[in-house]
Formats: C-alpha cells, sequence, structure tokens
C-alpha cells in the first residue's frame, strides 16, 4: 500500500512538473495594463503647418547608390538598422541592402515565376534585428516556406510552414526568438471559434505562446461592411518593445515580451470619432461604410504609429486621411503635410504633399524618422531651385551633378525638435 501512495506521488510530482513547464499548459492571454494612460487631445483637421526649421532640429538628404545591380523602382518598405537600410521593391521583388550613406552592398533576388503552384513572390517581409535576419514567405510548390537570410545577403536555412503551425504575418521581433503579430478582426464562424485575438506572440516563427486583445467572433458581423485598416504593429526604436494599434480604436499601446501597456489614448473631436461600440454593436451593421462615405471626417484607424523622443507621429485613416505629429508634451499637433520646405532642407521635398495622402514617414529609430521620394521629384525640385540661389550641402551638390531624374530614391533622415 505504502509503494503504491508512493508511486501516485510520484505520477503527481511529475504531471506538475509537466504543467509548470509548459507541455500542458494553456496559451496564455496577457491583459492589458490601463494604470498610466496618457490622454492625448487632437483635433485633425484643425492641425497646424510649419516651415522645416520651426518642425526639424536637422535634415539630411541621402542618395541611393544607382548601379546596374542596385537599380529599383521605389521603397515598398523600408527598415533601418544600425549598418543598413533595408529596402523591399515589389516590382524587382528584391530585398536591397544599402550602407547608412547609401552605399550599395548587395540584395536578395526572390525570382521571377508568376505559377501558381511556384510564386516566387516575396511575402511578409520582416527584419530581425536581435539576430541579424531578413526573414520572408514564399510560395514554393504549393506551401508557404519561411525563407532566412543573414544580413550579408546568404541563405540561412527555409523552412515549409506546415497547415497546422501559425504563419507569421506582420510583425516586430521583440527577442531574438520571439515575435509579436499582429492581426485583423475575423468573424469567420464556419469553424465554431468563440474567441479570437488582434495580437499573437510567436516563439520561434511558427509556436503561439500568448494572445492579447481577445475579441467574441460569435458576437461580431462585420463582413461586407467595414473600413479595416487592420490591426498595426509598429518599429520605432525602442529595444524589446514596439507599437500596436487596433482598427476602429484610438489607443496606442506598447508591447513588451510579457507585457502589454496602453501608452496614449487618442481624443478626437466628436464629429471625427466613431462610437466605441461601432464593431461589435449590430445595430451599426449595414450602415458602417455609408457613415463613413457620409462623414468624410471620420477616423476609422490610427496606423503607422512611431515615436521619436517627445513626438507621437501617426496616419489618421479616413476618407480624407493625414499623417500627423503630437508632442506629447505640448500637446501641439501638427499636419506633416503641411511642413513647408526652406533653407534647412534646401527647398527640397519633405512630404509627399497634398496629392500623396499615404505614409509619408517609412521608419523610425526613436531618434530619426525617415521618408523617401524618387530622383525625379527630387530633380524637379532642383529645377525649381534654379532661380533662387541655394548652397547645397557636399553629397546633393554631387548627387545633382553627377545623378539623373531615373537614379534610385532619396533617403530624408529627420530629427524633429522637442519643443514643437
Amino acid at each position: 500500500m505504502t509503494s503504491k501512495i508512493s508511486d501516485m506521488k510520484k505520477t503527481l510530482f511529475i504531471i506538475l512538473c509537466l504543467f509548470s513547464s509548459g507541455v500542458f499548459a494553456q496559451i496564455r492571454t496577457i491583459p492589458i495594463d490601463t494604470s498610466n494612460v496618457k490622454i492625448l487631445r487632437v483635433d485633425p483637421d484643425n492641425a497646424f503647418g510649419a516651415s522645416a526649421s520651426e518642425a526639424f532640429e536637422s535634415a539630411d538628404y541621402i542618395p541611393l547608390e544607382t548601379t546596374k545591380e542596385s537599380t529599383f523602382g521605389k521603397i515598398d518598405k523600408l527598415e533601418v538598422t544600425d549598418e543598413y537600410f533595408i529596402i523591399f521593391d515589389e516590382n524587382t521583388n528584391s530585398i536591397l541592402f544599402f550602407s547608412r550613406q547609401g552605399k550599395f552592398k548587395h540584395k536578395i533576388f526572390g525570382g521571377s515565376s508568376k505559377s501558381m503552384s511556384n510564386s516566387d513572390r516575396i511575402d511578409n517581409f520582416n527584419v530581425n534585428r536581435k539576430a541579424k535576419e531578413v526573414l520572408f514567405l514564399q510560395m514554393r510548390k504549393g506551401n508557404w516556406t519561411q525563407m532566412i537570410f543573414d544580413f550579408n545577403g546568404n541563405k540561412k536555412t527555409e523552412i515549409v510552414v506546415k497547415e497546422d503551425e501559425y504563419l507569421l504575418n506582420n510583425a516586430v521581433f521583440l527577442t531574438a526568438d520571439l515575435a509579436a503579430s499582429a492581426m485583423g478582426y475575423d468573424d469567420d464562424k464556419k469553424d465554431g471559434i468563440k474567441t479570437r485575438f488582434l495580437l499573437k506572440y510567436v516563439k520561434n516563427l511558427k509556436t503561439v505562446s500568448s494572445n492579447a486583445f481577445p475579441y467574441d467572433v460569435q458576437q461580431l458581423k462585420i463582413t461586407g461592411d467595414y473600413f479595416d485598416a487592420g490591426s498595426g504593429i509598429f518599429e520605432t526604436g525602442m529595444d524589446t518593445a514596439a507599437l500596436f494599434t487596433r482598427s476602429n480604436d484610438y489607443g496606442i499601446f506598447k508591447v513588451s515580451p510579457s507585457k502589454v501597456q496602453q501608452l496614449y489614448q487618442i481624443v478626437f473631436p466628436l464629429i471625427s470619432a466613431v462610437p466605441k461600440n461601432f464593431l461589435t454593436d449590430n445595430n451599426f451593421y449595414g450602415k458602417r461604410i455609408n457613415m463613413f462615405k457620409e462623414n468624410p471626417n471620420l477616423v476609422y484607424s490610427l496606423s503607422n504609429c512611431q515615436q521619436a523622443g517627445p513626438n507621437l507621429l501617426f496616419h489618421a485613416g479616413k476618407l480624407r486621411p493625414l499623417n500627423l505629429i503630437c508632442n506629447i508634451n505640448s500637446g501641439t499637433v501638427i499636419d506633416f503635410d503641411k511642413i513647408l520646405s526652406d533653407e534647412l532642407t534646401w527647398f527640397m521635398p519633405v512630404n509627399k504633399g497634398k496629392y500623396y495622402h499615404t505614409f509619408p514617414l517609412a521608419a523610425c529609430d526613436g531618434k530619426y524618422v525617415y521618408t523617401s521620394f524618387p530622383s525625379l521629384q527630387m530633380f524637379d525640385a532642383h529645377q525649381d531651385n534654379s532661380g533662387r540661389v541655394v548652397n547645397y550641402n557636399p553629397v546633393l551638390g554631387n548627387y545633382f551633378k553627377k545623378g539623373s531624374k531615373t537614379d534610385n530614391p532619396v533617403i530624408l533622415q529627420v530629427k524633429l525638435k522637442d519643443d514643437l
């Protein structure tokens, strides 16, 4: 009898160890810490304009070297590391590496196959700064395959993603082996799932270790009547954290390896704000898209959120979208598209202008923000400067002397003033 009790204790001990090691443990749902939220009141349609000298502490234009191998069309995604500008160009299906001074280093060519069963199109391009890796998905022989390259452009490995494994989506790596991946709302009820999540923590590229931002699938009814910019997660220079936003919500959250904290709550005027229950109250179903069409000031998402010092930058998604800078100390709100070029920026382009209501800011490292312009736009501005005396710095002077309108884009690196 004593032996049986002893065996039972051993078995119980093993089971407890298994639970503590996570073998039988459920995937954790991380709560949202709202204990220290800063309220920012923003009137998007009355945001200030400014000159470059008033808004920027410094501005540097960095032409990207143009050679036969390095020539590409446009910057579809820019990632900034200590050593490189890493650029994805969909048109050439390439990931290109340039030094921080604009010197071409090497590139990863995805291939040119267009068949449905073996498409070489690069998808979901991400950078793991901690492991110094570039990752992207490709469809190979009917299977999604995770391709992994090092920062020297050498392939390290490729991993076929099985049907029951997680497909790494829009993500930021918080550590070398942990990524936070943003998801959109999904009201598909066919699989019987009651709860889905807007944020997933993915371990070793494919295993979901934690979730955050749960929502009730059975109560959600949005298909066909929903403006969705999706949830977004944004690299903004924080070592092991990123900023996160969700559609039809004005909260901005800091995502860390084991914690989610709301940092800011944007408060818009009533004319610009959707109701808090806009997605969950089915009385709005069939009316949402018409509401946005009839009320073009309504903001349906915050995206492209970045923070450089005390300045918070974000894209206010609406029928007439805006790209805004909000100084969290003073509360000053500046429309980035209303910043005018002047002597500080050699009267070169500083934003996309009123005809380019896209994301003007491609990246942020916590100190500087980055955008880019095609050489055609740069040389047009140079021509416009022919009637004034402009003392270009050596980099721009050499660019205009030896370059042309067909050269690679130019990156603008800007440091915003802290006291806006």
